[in-house]
């Protein structure tokens, strides 16, 4: 393990996932995120409430009229309309902004921001009570999604993404909530169909935890939209398009 800071430490670094122009966002994507803002709001409320039934039974009104709202649109899969996860970071923008820890548009996501940092990938996340698992920690299992998604990242920086083959955390501190904890995932070897990479999470400089994973390279179909018909490709190493580009994500 490496819990050095980054020499290249630079906070304006590009994201590493391929998310919609921030200058020009289309107006379905603006009201995405403020729904899926607002939904956050509500989860924050309802964790642990006490609050008395009859505010309840109110809540619970407003909820169903807002779930019979979008019941008649939803998808089968937040791949419907996309290409899939073809592309890798370049992929559709809707595939990110429905991911379940990275997405402005997912009410689930905390969400989790990472950028390109010299050759690594850095993220920067803020726990809430939602993710609270031991007392004014956070729940280890976020925890680890987390490090799932920044080695996966580092491994798109150099170049040679893949799926995640094993992820193993060391929890050396409490994740405190409502304060900033940094990321950062870097490249430790790679192989022919796997890639090691490893990080560390801090918060104000103190290590919390320390992360590795192996990522291996899988077909090209594996990225296609569910029930899109596909086999693997003739020739050439799981993984590689037929032009020899790489189409792994992670």
């Amino acid at each position: 393990m490496d819990p050095r800071p980054d020499p290249h430490d630079d906070a304006a670094g590009a994201l590493v996932h391929g998310f919609h122009d921030p200058a020009a966002l289309p107006r379905q994507v603006e009201a995405s995120r403020r729904a899926a803002d607002a939904a956050r709001r509500v989860v924050a409320g309802l964790v642990a409430t006490r609050v008395d039934a009859e505010v309840l039974d109110r809540v619970t009104a407003s909820l169903t009229e807002a779930a019979g709202l979008l019941e008649p649109h939803r998808p089968s899969s937040r791949y419907s309309q996309t290409p899939g996860l073809h592309g890798g970071v370049g992929a559709d923008p809707h595939v990110w902004e429905s991911h379940p820890f990275i997405g402005p548009s997912h009410p689930l996501a905390p969400p989790f921001e990472i950028r390109r940092v010299g050759d690594r990938a850095v993220g920067t996340v803020t726990f809430r009570t939602a993710h609270e698992g031991p007392p004014g920690a956070a729940h280890g299992g976020f925890v680890a999604a987390m490090f799932d998604m920044v080695l996966g990242a580092a491994t798109a920086v150099v170049a040679m993404p893949g799926l995640t083959g094993t992820l193993t955390v060391r929890y050396r501190r409490p994740t405190p909530l409502d304060r900033e904890v940094r990321y950062e995932g870097w490249l430790e070897r790679a192989e022919a169909r796997k890639v090691l990479v490893a990080g560390v999470s801090t918060c104000d400089g103190e290590v919390l935890a320390e992360g590795e994973a192996v990522f291996v390279r899988v077909a090209p179909h594996r990225y296609d939209p569910p029930g899109d018909p596909s086999g693997d490709p003739p020739g050439g190493p799981p993984g590689d398009s037929a032009d020899g580009s790489h189409r792994a994500v992670v």
